[in-house]
């Protein structure tokens, strides 16, 4: 509803967090209010959604908090309160329903998915029982170095563990690559799920992660969002645990350099199909196959469990029934 840039706008003289003077807040306050109401007069059952915060660590926290800098490198002190964290509690006093969505990316494989839960945690405390969203996220292949698959992989890490901590939506940035710069210098020339032929290296295949994306839509769509379990956050392991049409799905990943492995108990079955989310192939454009593009195999359960050797590609675990569907086709295309 109301972005950055419409609150530079009302306040000319604010080049950044800090700049933003008592009147400038006020005058945003009032301004986020007035669209409020506008909405709410021509759509009473729409609900507002604030964002555009593109530095969300900063902008959501308070005096005194130790935030990631804005390029992520090291930790800064705040000196002042975040603009959001400032704005967002006056403008609920009328509202209690806004949405509140952030923006999170990053241009390097650094494991960075986990600092959602930062930028989470920050904005319950200004904002306790709204539902967050993120309009704006992504992770890049073709720069710093990193690959169609650590992008594929980092999709499912993003997707999983912002829903594991109670967020209700994520967007990934653009289906295709953007095409903003003569130089490819900007990361969104990077982000897209498939090549911009219009880019300067010239491609235009679908990448990994279009497959990846795809496929975790069709594993975990028809959830019940509202009880996702945390099962492991240990060891550099990770493992969720999802209810689809009354069943259990399990996703576990592997941020260790070196294979690991983990014990997935409670399950009712003699044995549990496991599926790798990210192609066995290097690139997206040797996929000429989709429903063989996947490495799968089944793991017979004994007691309950199943003990797995996890790589780092993030893994779907579901156990095998008489009336489950383990990878149903799909009657459309989950990418748009």
């Amino acid at each position: 509803m109301v972005g950055q840039n419409e609150f530079d706008d009302l306040n000319p003289l604010a080049k950044n967090l800090k700049a933003y003077s008592k009147e400038g807040l006020n005058n945003m306050v009032q301004y986020a209010k007035a669209a409020c109401e506008a909405i709410a007069q021509v759509c009473a059952d729409c609900r507002p959604v604030i964002g555009g915060s593109v530095v969300p660590a900063i902008s959501f926290s308070k005096k005194g908090d130790k935030n990631p800098a804005p390029d992520g490198n090291g930790y800064q002190e705040v000196a002042g309160d975040g603009l959001y964290a400032r704005l967002i509690p006056l403008v609920r006093e009328s509202r209690a329903d806004l949405v509140i969505d952030y923006h999170f990316w990053y241009k390097s494989d650094k494991k960075d998915y986990k600092n959602q839960r930062e930028i989470i945690d920050k904005i319950r405390k200004i904002a306790p029982g709204a539902e967050i969203w993120n309009t704006e996220t992504g992770t890049v292949d073709g720069i710093n170095g990193a690959t169609e698959f650590e992008q594929a992989r980092d999709i499912v890490r993003l997707y999983v563990y912002a829903l594991a901590y109670g967020q209700k939506k994520l967007f990934w940035t653009n289906t295709i690559e953007y095409d903003w710069t003569k130089d490819d210098s900007s990361a969104f020339d990077y982000m897209g799920l498939i090549n911009n032929p219009g880019n300067t290296d010239g491609l235009s295949h679908k990448k990994l992660s279009y497959y990846t994306y795809k496929k975790m839509v069709e594993v975990l769509e028809g959830s019940d969002w509202d009880n996702i379990q945390i099962i492991q956050e240990k060891d550099g392991v990770y493992v969720y645990k999802f209810i689809k049409n009354a069943l259990p799905v399990w996703v576990a990943w592997n941020d260790n350099e070196a294979e690991k492995q983990v014990i997935v108990s409670g399950m009712q079955s003699k044995q549990a199909r496991i599926t790798e989310a990210v192609p066995k192939r290097e690139s997206g454009k040797d996929v000429t196959d989709y429903k063989g593009a996947f490495n799968a195999k089944s793991e017979k359960i004994r007691n309950g469990k199943i003990t797995l050797t996890i790589k780092d590609i993030p893994i779907f675990i579901i156990e095998e029934t008489a009336n489950s569907e383990l990878t149903p086709e799909v009657s459309r295309d989950n990418v748009h």
